[in-house]
């Protein structure tokens, strides 16, 4: 027995790939649609009162909303978190891959990001477009590979983030200058390659910390 959600909003619809991916199975298949005048604030404070800690991630509310409905059928079920990471599944990784080939020359990449940005902001449609070129100009010239990958995380720069937070809540980096996802690495991490680094620190920093907490 299988269960997604699906929502209004095509481009936050995963159901079809679900859809297709029972039919292959074969599995006893339930979709429930979620709207947005569907979730009541009730609904927020029972979420946080799960998760018992301060916690960023908004798919928290889809992951409630369709636990509840398998709920109503079903008493234990497999989530398949993980999988992204075992399998390289994150768009995030293979930009990784990307932003450090770009990294070997970025005076050059800073040019050419900057000159592609600048064209797109003036074309309808891609504005995003160029809004993640410079993003990607700013990564290529922070110094090492954990603060590269870090930053493409980021919502807010570090620039923005001392704008934005009082300083006796910022956290400044050790004493040392290791980053802490650099930390997070093994010894043996020196050998690897920048997908396998990525895939390591997704697995024991994110899904960890993230996706387990959450579902």
């Amino acid at each position: 027995t299988t269960f997604t959600v699906r929502f209004d909003q095509t481009k936050y619809d995963e159901s079809p790939i679900a859809r297709a991916v029972a039919t292959h199975l074969g599995t006893d298949h339930h979709e429930l649609t979620v709207s947005d005048a569907s979730f009541h604030p009730d609904d927020l404070w029972r979420i946080v009162d799960h998760v018992g800690q301060p916690f960023f991630d908004s798919s928290a509310v889809p992951t409630y909303v369709v636990s509840k409905y398998a709920r109503s059928l079903v008493t234990v079920a497999l989530s398949g978190d993980g999988g992204d990471e075992m399998f390289a599944g994150y768009d995030i990784l293979r930009k990784g891959e990307t932003i450090e080939r770009m990294a070997a020359w970025p005076g050059m990449m800073r040019r050419a990001t900057g000159t592609a940005a600048a064209v797109g902001a003036r074309i309808p449609g891609i504005g995003n477009h160029a809004r993640l070129l410079r993003k990607a100009a700013q990564i290529v010239e922070l110094p090492d590979q954990a603060t590269r990958f870090a930053a493409m995380h980021w919502i807010f720069t570090p620039g923005e983030r001392r704008a934005l937070v009082r300083p006796v809540w910022q956290v400044p980096l050790p004493a040392s200058g290791v980053h802490p996802m650099l930390a997070a690495l093994p010894p043996e991490a020196v050998g690897w390659t920048t997908l396998r680094r990525a895939m390591y620190l997704r697995t024991h920093l994110n899904l960890a910390e993230d996706m387990l907490v959450k579902v």
